[in-house]
């Protein structure tokens, strides 16, 4: 069902609403569910809790704690908080349904989609071994009561795709991914396929296979393009975001910022604010290499502008290439003012000890050109002193620099 199908289930939901006698009925509480389920697919995520929580009331009264008709409750307001990034509050509810349905089906692919929630829930959590576990037996009882080359296993080898990739199991990942890939061969223009391809190409990428990557997430682009199934606009965004980043890569600066400012026409700012703020940098590091120095500036300044939305690590990078605009401008003050912003954002966070030493000795190397000879010095032993035994690079632009 496509989001303007969705629309339309609203609107007639409201219409409804006049008509349907507002009482505890069994009938009630299925209306309000098509309501939430639809405010669901359609992202109004605080609505459909709202609705599922009416209706587990009414369903409580007609059918007891242990009635199939709650369990299917709980497990849809599991996979609205899902969707809200909430997952301990989802396991909670997704926990109740698994104890109920249990009871009545155990083994069966309801009992199965509970176990795909579950898992992407501690995928959330980064808990990968118990992600695993969940998905695993997902897939075991699937395969069991739809065969091997159901399209129904799609969900299950996507997430196991995704937690393998998270986890930099990159070749294991790809095993899913094609797998998933092989199953829709039958309906290849699907939003599923287009998804598959972009997960193949962040594989491809992840193993520094650029032409690959490149040609992966173009068949992406070309499936979405074929306007034959309804596309979320930000699939749309991370695949341009992708192709930028390739192109990127390949030091082809005009491809990449039509890639970059195609993401962001399509990445919602207050929906999804580190994918938007993100793109946004990717297209200040293209003017600064096009030499567009001004334009650079005003693209990282609008995202300082925002840094209560920005996670620290990227707001640290902005302020990083805020110094680099400055320093290619030859403006060593403004420079060292942002450099010393990325190194306070990076202590703030406790982010790499790698990122805050690259940043302490590019603040060294700035005194240094500005002859405060004393204050580099000291800044370059503070650094020798506290590097990691490995960081040999930084040593030696530090050792190097103090010879002088």
């Amino acid at each position: 069902m496509d989001n303007d199908q969705n629309h339309r289930v609203l609107t007639y939901c409201d219409s409804i609403k006049k008509i349907i006698p507002t009482t505890n009925t069994a009938l009630w509480s299925d209306f309000l569910n098509v309501e939430a389920n639809a405010n669901r697919r359609v992202g109004n995520l605080e609505n459909a809790l709202l609705l599922h929580h009416k209706v587990l009331n009414i369903r409580l009264h007609l059918y007891g704690s242990n009635g199939l008709p709650v369990a299917n409750t709980y497990q849809n307001i599991g996979n609205c908080l899902l969707d809200s990034q909430q997952p301990d509050k989802a396991i909670t509810f997704l926990k109740k349904a698994e104890k109920i349905k249990q009871q009545f089906l155990d083994n069966h692919p309801d009992i199965a989609s509970i176990y795909t929630s579950l898992g992407y829930a501690h995928q959330q959590k980064k808990n990968w071994t118990t992600a695993e576990k969940y998905l695993q037996k997902a897939l075991s009882i699937k395969t069991i009561a739809a065969g091997e080359n159901s399209v129904s296993l799609l969900p299950v080898l996507i997430n196991l795709g995704n937690l393998n990739l998270e986890q930099a199991q990159i070749q294991t990942a790809q095993y899913y991914f094609e797998q998933g890939l092989q199953l829709q061969q039958s309906n290849y223009y699907h939003s599923n396929t287009a998804l598959l391809f972009n997960s193949l190409g962040n594989c491809a990428a992840q193993l520094n296979q650029p032409q690959l990557a490149l040609k992966h997430y173009q068949e992406a682009l070309r499936l979405y393009a074929s306007k034959t199934f309804e596309v979320n606009s930000i699939q749309l965004a991370f695949v341009h975001q992708n192709i930028g980043n390739c192109y990127l890569d390949y030091a082809d600066m005009d491809e990449a910022t039509l890639h970059y400012q195609l993401a962001l026409s399509y990445c919602d700012q207050e929906q999804s604010p580190n994918t938007f703020y993100t793109i946004a940098n990717s297209l200040g590091l293209c003017y600064r290499y096009k030499f567009q120095f001004d334009k650079a500036i005003a693209q990282f300044e609008s995202i300082i502008l925002q840094h209560k939305n920005v996670q620290p690590a990227l707001l640290a990078k902005v302020y990083e290439n805020l110094a680099n605009c400055y320093f290619d401008k030859q403006s060593l003050d403004a420079t060292a003012f942002y450099i010393n912003k990325a190194i306070a954002t990076t202590m703030d966070d406790n982010m790499a000890h790698t990122d805050q030493a690259r940043l302490q000795l590019l603040a060294a190397k700035i005194k240094w050109q500005q002859q405060e000879t004393q204050t580099a010095v000291q800044l370059f032993d503070q650094l020798l002193r506290t590097a990691a035994p490995d960081n040999s690079f930084l040593k030696h632009n530090a050792y190097s620099i103090l010879r002088k």
